[in-house]
């Protein structure tokens, strides 16, 4: 924000808010939609988590739509928390509190890498290209994802 957008440091504290903003939105929409359709909810968010790390690669050159793409980011990228909480406690009918301390443990290691990666794309590239990065992790996610549903599915009809 500083670099790329060229906000001075005071403004990014009120943007870090306005992205905590889109956090808590996002976690309440994410419970509901886990409610809802968990997993169709879960793929629709990461091809709008793609969109969304791919619009910021453009917008973050200009003020008001860096901002609003960071307050929607907020949005989409915690609506994920939620719904892959009840995911993880779902797939272990066993132990489901172990599975909830699995799937923050998860989150923090994501957290690491998505750090490391990021640094990496630092170096070798532009640090407006970290989000192009970041869609791609997210992209392997989605591949993942559907992948896990379609197995889901041929496990029901068996």
């Amino acid at each position: 924000m500083l670099q790329v957008t060229g906000f001075q440091e005071n403004g990014v504290t009120l943007i870090l808010v306005l992205f905590g903003l889109g956090v808590t939105i996002g976690n309440l929409v994410g419970g509901k939609l886990a409610d809802w359709k968990l997993m169709p909810s879960i793929m629709v968010t990461l091809i709008l988590l793609i969109a969304v790390l791919l619009l910021f690669t453009v917008t973050s050159e200009f003020k008001v739509p860096a901002v609003l793409t960071i307050f929607v980011w907020g949005i989409i990228s915690f609506i994920l928390v939620p719904t892959l909480q009840y995911r993880t406690m779902n797939m272990a009918h066993e132990a489901p509190t172990l599975a909830s301390t699995l799937s923050h443990s998860a989150f923090n290691i994501g957290n690491a890498g998505g750090a490391a990666l990021g640094g990496l794309a630092i170096e070798i590239t532009h640090l407006q290209l970290v989000p192009l990065f970041a869609a791609a992790v997210t992209f392997i996610g989605l591949i993942i994802t559907i992948m896990s549903y379609q197995s889901d599915r041929r496990t029901k009809r068996t």
